[in-house]
């Protein structure tokens, strides 16, 4: 090697330690950027002990976050954009950009070089960092291995809907709130839309979580007849069963550190103002158990399974029951999503 390469390289060497240490300098600086400044530090033996008291807060926050948002573990996503302006997520591969992912042309599906790496703490901490950037947005897939679920979120967007989506929301809202359903307020990424969060103690099948959730759905346009529910586009998860070889739909997680600079990604009241204390919200989440979503469903007239033992086939299609239109009672109102949903008061032999 030449001694004009020599330098170079060393040139090179001193800026990738600096790129390191203003990188190490950030990570521990993650603490105080959680979303808000960790709680006064506790005195004991009439010493301060501020940094084990951060440290810990930090901790008490990450758990409450990842006890609520949980999907799978052994993988999870990152969003990305690329040179063309074009936005979406992919998952997060230790072979990412290696010679053989780029000789695969990077698609994931049926690569035999992925690797994907696991969610943790530190993936989390630069989700809600006050500086993360665009990069940062973590993605996780709802359905585990077992088809269960923690969670289910509708996901409402004022697009091609005049009224907004803020009364849609509130009438999903109304119906948890008599049927006793916990649902709590997310303004999404973008502010032009919102999620609506029900949470489980235990895990639930994706198809009874869904269940509920179309029944919902149905209750509060049949309660209101001015509501044509255009802002609803979804569940998530988006389907019954894993499908094949996928992972299923994946969801944005809240409290995006570069969102929340623009006052979305954030939990709201019913007024869709932001909570002043969104950690203080999240740890007063209260969750949903097996009895009590099973006792919901049955007053209302759904059979539910609970457990992932069952006997449904998924790659079965059940024969349709026969209906005359003498079994409609009443005009019927249908929901077109990703797919139709006929309200179950609207047939009356069901």
């Amino acid at each position: 090697m030449t001694y004009e390469e020599l330098l170079a390289e060393n040139l090179r060497l001193r800026e990738r330690i600096l790129e390191l240490e203003q990188e190490n300098a950030r990570l521990k600086g993650y603490g105080s950027s959680l979303l808000c400044e960790p709680e006064p530090p506790q005195y004991g033996s009439g010493r301060m002990q501020p940094e084990r008291n951060r440290d810990a807060e930090i901790q008490r926050r990450l758990n409450i976050f990842r006890a609520l948002f949980r999907g799978r573990d052994d993988v999870f996503a990152q969003r990305f954009v690329s040179k063309a302006g074009k936005a979406g997520y992919q998952p997060v591969c230790k072979n990412r950009w290696s010679p053989e992912c780029t000789e695969h042309k990077r698609k994931c599906e049926g690569c035999p070089f992925r690797e994907f790496i696991p969610l943790d703490d530190t993936a989390i901490r630069r989700h809600l960092d006050k500086d993360a950037k665009e990069k940062d947005v973590i993605g996780i897939y709802p359905i585990l291995e077992d088809n269960t679920v923690y969670f289910l979120c509708a996901d409402f967007d004022d697009k091609n809907c005049e009224h907004g989506y803020q009364e849609d929301v509130l009438s999903y809202v109304h119906i948890c709130k008599e049927w006793g359903v916990p649902a709590y307020i997310e303004r999404s990424r973008s502010g032009r839309g919102a999620h609506a969060w029900i949470f489980f103690e235990e895990p639930i099948l994706a198809a009874d979580a869904r269940r509920l959730g179309f029944a919902i759905i149905g209750a509060a346009m049949e309660s209101n007849v001015r509501l044509d529910m255009k802002s609803y586009d979804r569940f998530l998860p988006n389907q019954d069963f894993l499908p094949k070889g996928g992972f299923g739909n994946l969801i944005a997680l809240p409290l995006q550190g570069l969102a929340r600079k623009s006052g979305n990604s954030v939990f709201v009241d019913e007024s869709f103002d932001a909570f002043k204390d969104q950690w203080s919200q999240l740890s007063s989440v209260r969750k949903l158990s097996a009895s009590e979503l099973k006792s919901i469903l049955t007053v209302h007239g759904y059979q539910i399974e609970l457990s992932s033992s069952s006997e449904t086939k998924p790659w079965e299609t059940p024969k349709p029951d026969r209906i005359s239109f003498e079994d409609f009672h009443s005009p019927v109102r249908l929901v077109r999503a990703n797919g139709l949903y006929v309200p179950i008061k609207s047939v009356s032999n069901l």
